[in-house]
């Protein structure tokens, strides 16, 4: 088998976060150059290439930033600039990554025809399967040409050519309910909606498109008939440009919650020889099929008696593609690596000689389990956190992580991200900020080994889903594995939430006094003078100690901009004479055993309590806000994971608080994030019922409907097109006054 090579020596990543970092990553291995684009406007101005450069240089990355700042956030949807940046700079090839651009045929052509190397299966390819629409139309063809013999299983559907809202209703009667809406083009969950009852159809039908343009530039919907009780597997795939297609096994994706992968895992907890052997040839079958050359995946679904269906197949490299490159033994495999080596013109069968270890074939070993950490509020119904991070540490107090390590020595923790302390999460892109990933000889033990890892990943600043995390992998249902479907979450979703809050309760009073005493030393600390004094002191003794009053405000999970007065704790300590690291609340002795600066004003904090060791993260944050000068302390609690934002209160804000308590409208609904407003279908004075939609916003990729609570009278304040922060009066609802 002859081949012929052309070395790439440039390369452009029209992304960002941590795909554009893993993609480099392995680009400086190689020894090739490679650029990314960022969008100064939404990164966080000038300045975010140089944190994001100091950041991935630090890890030996060699990555250029192109900036541009003359478009709006669909820079990376314009092919035509990409390409005309990719040809300014001098790059000889195009790694899409993920999301964007990366399945779209028509940019991978414009690429081709402009001299510049795509790094990814061809035009061709990406049209047949890139999208859902056309690959169920190839694969029905090819069922109905084979005639019974190894056909494809598919799932009942339409994918027809007419997007008319009448024929879809007429399809879905014919596929019957519950049904699902998917954009024909991406992923990640990405324009799906499911439908269960017919009066939902059409308000379904606009907000899929609404999100699939969005995020795809592609507004094309296909439906499916919604299989309920399944798994979700997916067959990683490798072709070459000379026919040769292997697989590198399964990973397990069922954990997902609004059709959006959380949790993923190799092998299946429900895999057998005989199962992986007829998913795979299905999927190498496929690839070959549409002659498939570089890394892809074929995903099914795969009901209670192990009957599998093909699902669509995703033409670019997969956000869990780690988890793969992990359970190859000896984790010898980068699937970029791959890709770009494919794009060049080497073979499998040379790219196998390169690793005597597989001898011609890949061989899989222990369990491994990838988290996404995303910018959302689980008490919110999992809104998008745009914002400012403080402090970013994954694995913060256990063993060292490996950033973006392909090959983590002593099967280390690996952390693929895209932010770093100081950084900003913008509301234009996913809410997805970083990927961990762990490896353990069984599937126990990689599940307990993440566990530790998320319970000490501090992330102050933003609310991210590590909690929510943790109580999906210690899940009797998870742990288990053999009866976990794709509903887990909707069914479990509010006794997680509920076990979350037990856990906050259990060590709330250990975070307060961890706080308390971490703040009393910092102001000892801070002092020029007398620094012998305790601080607080009054000349009013009491038993010869001095008392002060400290307030905590956990008003995080509150309505925006309303609290009551039960969302405020009061802390009531004294210094006892002659013990500078000891304080005493409620008859209770709690000491300062360790305090260490990490970074800036993140602390590590260990106290003391009745004999008892805790350790905390603790961080304080001073902001201003509209001339309010405002005092915040997060706290993590490193053995359990349980992680708090308290505000720091003095009495005289305290009185506000309770005044603002008393006064607060709670006919005013305000944004609870910074978003774009998408639709108002409404005018001011419009009487609404319980349930009518009052506007619609957009977030981070996804839309969020905001329904009226009850009936009455709205009034806006904002309209389509604006944008808001978070905390910013969108509407008001009075009840209609009777005549």
């Amino acid at each position: 088998q002859m081949s012929h090579h052309t070395p790439i020596k440039h390369i452009l990543i029209p992304n960002r976060s941590e795909i554009a970092c893993r993609i480099a990553k392995t680009a400086s291995k190689l020894g090739i150059k490679a650029s990314a684009l960022v969008h100064e406007k939404y990164e966080g101005g000038e300045n975010a290439p140089l944190k994001m450069s100091s950041f991935v240089n630090g890890k030996l990355i060699s990555l250029d930033f192109i900036q541009e700042s003359d478009c709006d956030q669909s820079l990376y949807l314009d092919a035509d600039l990409i390409v005309k940046l990719a040809l300014k700079h001098t790059c000889d090839a195009v790694h899409p990554g993920y999301g964007f651009l990366s399945e779209n045929h028509k940019f991978a052509t414009k690429c081709v025809e402009n001299g510049l190397i795509w790094i990814g299966p061809n035009a061709k390819a990406i049209q047949k399967m890139g999208s859902k629409q056309v690959s169920k139309q190839i694969l029905e063809r090819h069922n109905k040409e084979r005639q019974g013999q190894a056909e494809i299983p598919l799932i009942p559907g339409y994918n027809g050519e007419s997007q008319e809202v009448q024929v879809f209703a007429r399809e879905m009667a014919r596929i019957g309910l519950p049904c699902l809406i998917k954009a024909a083009a991406g992923g990640g969950g990405k324009g799906m909606r499911v439908v269960r009852h017919t009066n939902e159809f059409e308000s379904a039908i606009a907000s899929a498109r609404n999100e699939a343009r969005s995020s795809f530039g592609d507004e094309r919907l296909i439906l499916e008939k919604y299989l309920e009780q399944v798994k979700h597997v997916e067959v990683q795939i490798i072709g070459d440009k000379y026919g040769n297609v292997i697989h590198a096994f399964e990973r397990d994706c069922t954990v997902q919650r609004r059709h959006q992968k959380i949790v993923e895992e190799s092998p299946s907890p429900i895999m057998t020889p005989k199962l992986r052997q007829r998913m795979t040839q299905a999927a190498i079958q496929i690839a070959k099929l549409i002659h498939y050359e570089g890394c892809g995946t074929v995903e099914f679904v795969v009901d209670h008696k192990g009957n599998f269906y093909f699902l669509e197949v995703n033409t670019r490299l997969q956000v869990e593609h780690p988890v793969t490159e992990f359970i190859c033994r000896g984790h010898t495999i980068d699937l970029v690596e791959w890709q770009i080596r494919i794009a060049e013109g080497f073979s499998i069968e040379q790219l196998l000689e390169r690793h005597p270890l597989f001898r011609n074939q890949l061989e899989p070993y222990g369990h491994s389990i990838e988290v996404r950490i995303c910018a959302e509020d689980a008490y919110n119904n999992f809104q998008p956190c745009p914002g400012n991070v403080l402090a970013w540490h994954p694995n913060f107090h256990a063993e060292k992580y490996c950033e973006f390590e392909i090959y983590p020595p002593n099967n280390r923790v690996r952390v693929d991200s895209g932010i770093v302390s100081d950084s900003v999460i913008p509301m234009q892109f996913d809410p997805m900020v970083a990927k961990i990933i762990v490896w353990g000889e069984t599937r126990m033990e990689a599940i307990q080994k993440m566990i530790a890892v998320l319970h000490s990943t501090v992330c102050f600043g933003v609310k991210t889903n590590a909690e929510y995390l943790v109580e999906v992998l210690q899940n009797r249902v998870f742990v288990e594995g053999r009866n976990l479907f794709t509903s887990f979450l909707s069914m479990h979703s509010d006794s997680i939430l509920q076990q979350i809050k037990e856990n906050r309760n259990k060590v709330k009073s250990l975070a307060l006094l961890a706080c308390t005493i971490h703040s009393y030393e910092q102001n000892l600390t801070k002092r020029k003078l007398w620094r012998h004094v305790p601080s607080g002191w009054t000349n009013r003794q009491r038993e010869g100690t001095q008392q002060q009053r400290f307030y905590l405000d956990h008003s995080q999970e509150t309505r925006i901009g309303n609290i009551s007065l039960m969302d405020v704790d009061r802390v009531d300590y004294f210094v006892p004479q002659g013990h500078r690291h000891t304080i005493m609340c409620n008859d209770k002795s709690v000491k300062l055993v360790h305090s260490e600066t990490c970074e800036k004003s993140l602390h590590t904090v260990t106290i003391d309590t009745q004999g008892v060791h805790s350790k905390f993260a603790i961080m304080q944050h001073h902001r201003v806000e509209q001339t309010r000068d405002r005092q915040f302390v997060y706290c993590l609690h490193l053995e359990s994971g349980a992680q708090f934002a308290f505000e720091k209160l003095t009495a005289l804000q305290l009185c506000a608080k309770k005044k603002s308590s008393q006064s607060a409208d709670f006919d005013e609904y305000k944004a609870p994030m910074p978003s774009q407003i998408t639709g108002v279908p409404l005018e001011s004075g419009a009487s609404v019922s319980e349930g009518d939609t009052l506007l619609t916003m957009e977030s981070m990729k996804m839309e969020t409907k905001v329904s009226a609570w009850k009936n009455g009278v709205v009034t806006y304040y904002v309209g389509t097109g604006d944008r808001v922060a978070s905390g910013d009066k969108l509407l008001t609802l009075v009840e209609k006054k009777s005549e």
